[in-house]
């Protein structure tokens, strides 16, 4: 078997912000589907592989997003992100190395809005 060829992508994290805002019900719905819609345009860009809430341990931790982009641009993609731009959300990155064509994105879309997600 031949040396295996790795692709590079940025792991970034989503956690709770260190001091969230105190947000109302609506105005938490508000955030959280630019948010989403953010994310589908990243998506849409080619920058972002996937990206979705984790269950987890430690209630810090929100979600994943896996980026087609270096640490630094997956940084700055990410700070326009309405949740964090709030507060809410904080980042952290790390590369992670896989053999080339592994991770292989498919057609899918991503939801622009809580509606979308709940099927409605």
């Amino acid at each position: 078997m031949g040396s295996i060829r790795l692709d590079s992508y940025t792991l970034l994290t989503l956690r709770t912000g260190d001091d969230p805002p105190d947000l109302t019900e609506e105005e938490r719905l508000r955030l959280q589907d630019a948010h989403l819609s953010h994310l589908a345009d990243l998506h849409e860009a080619g920058h972002m592989v996937a990206g979705g809430p984790v269950v987890h341990v430690d209630p810090t931790w929100r979600g994943l997003v896996l980026f087609r982009t270096d640490e630094a641009t997956a940084l700055r993609l990410m700070s326009d992100d309405p949740l964090v731009v709030a507060g809410e959300f904080r980042t952290e990155v790390c590369t992670w190395l896989m053999p080339a064509e592994v991770i292989v994105a498919g057609p899918g879309q991503l939801p622009r809005s809580v509606a979308d997600v709940a099927g409605r």
